[in-house]
């Protein structure tokens, strides 16, 4: 049996590879997000659609993992390199159920963004695709 910190760990590189694949078979059919700023990540579909509309390169650096049970929570820096290089340091909870991620909330600073992808992040906020809910704030 895997664990939730396998799971979690496979879902991220799964993420950064932008492996809808890998991300579809590590999902709950409950799957929700939750990304400051309000918007809501609804279903393995959603979570494709927001993959897809993510216009950054990045990938992960000074992670570190707690768990508790079913829970996993990841400290990390999101290290950007295109469009526009940056870090940001940023929080997730997890939660695995059924061997899949079935929530995932995460916890960031937007006003720690460069102020043009503070922007971009608003615009992407707005769209709010088929499958992902957002709400102004």
């Amino acid at each position: 049996m895997t664990s939730a910190l396998d799971v979690v760990k496979q879902a991220y590189k799964a993420w950064e590879a932008k492996d809808k694949q890998a991300l579809r078979n590590l999902l709950h059919t409950n799957y929700k997000g939750k990304i400051p700023g309000g918007m809501e990540i609804i279903g393995i579909e959603g979570a494709e659609q927001c993959l897809e509309q993510c216009p950054s390169e990045c990938h992960s650096e000074n992670e570190m993992y707690i768990t508790e049970g079913n829970k996993v929570v990841r400290i990390w820096d999101m290290v950007t390199t295109a469009p526009k290089p940056y870090r940001i340091r940023m929080a997730e909870l997890n939660i695995v159920e059924d061997g899949k991620v079935i929530l995932n909330e995460a916890f960031f600073d937007t006003a720690a963004f460069p102020e043009e992808v503070q922007k971009e992040f608003q615009e992407f906020l707005k769209k709010q695709p088929v499958g992902v809910s957002g709400k102004s704030s």
